[in-house]
């Protein structure tokens, strides 16, 4: 029981002692710093979920950026090259969303053009010559801008004459054969309508 009577005069004691100033001064310093300290980690906290999602945010941006310039630097690419695999793609992309296979036909039929006037092998030709039987075959089952379509097919037919002109190649023959075709079967659609 002593000891709970010492403590008493202790805390008394205590209690009456006046704290120095310097003592409030650095217990104030002590609390500023400590309530800034806090303030600061809030913020930061914040933006701790904020990076990630604003790195996202920046790295889609920069991928829709270089896709469309890979897309656009693509558009010239010829059958056998690095980029064409990335034409043809965004050709397929732009036909399903649009439902619009023109493109496609003109495209297939600018490529034979270019390849001849490049003097490539017959095997390179050929191969843009069954492509552009695929197109223009797609076109035809779409049965849409059939008449556009048929224009085409009709400016595919003499521009594919102008080449052969040129050069003697069974595969211009054959796209010359593919535009004609293909023009028939639009006028007997139209007969049979």
């Amino acid at each position: 029981m002593d000891i709970e009577k010492k403590l008493k005069e202790f805390k008394k004691y205590y209690e009456k002692v006046e704290p120095s100033r310097n003592f409030m001064e650095q217990g104030s310093k002590n609390l500023q710093d400590r309530i800034l300290q806090l303030e600061k980690s809030k913020t930061e906290r914040r933006f701790y979920y904020l990076r990630p999602f604003a790195l996202a945010v920046f790295t889609f941006f920069v991928l829709i950026v270089i896709s469309g310039g890979l897309v656009q630097a693509s558009q010239k690419a010829l059958p056998g090259e690095p980029l064409y695999p990335v034409k043809r793609l965004s050709e397929d992309v732009t036909a399903r969303i649009s439902g619009n296979q023109v493109n496609r036909v003109e495209n297939r039929a600018g490529e034979i053009v270019e390849l001849s006037k490049k003097g490539k092998s017959s095997k390179q030709v050929q191969k843009a010559v069954e492509e552009y039987k695929e197109a223009v075959d797609q076109a035809k089952r779409s049965r849409k801008n059939t008449d556009d379509i048929e224009k085409r097919l009709e400016e595919h037919e003499r521009e594919f004459e102008q080449i052969k002109k040129g050069s003697s190649g069974e595969e211009i023959d054959e796209a010359i054969e593919i535009s004609k075709r293909g023009r028939n079967d639009e006028d007997k659609k139209k007969d049979e309508k």
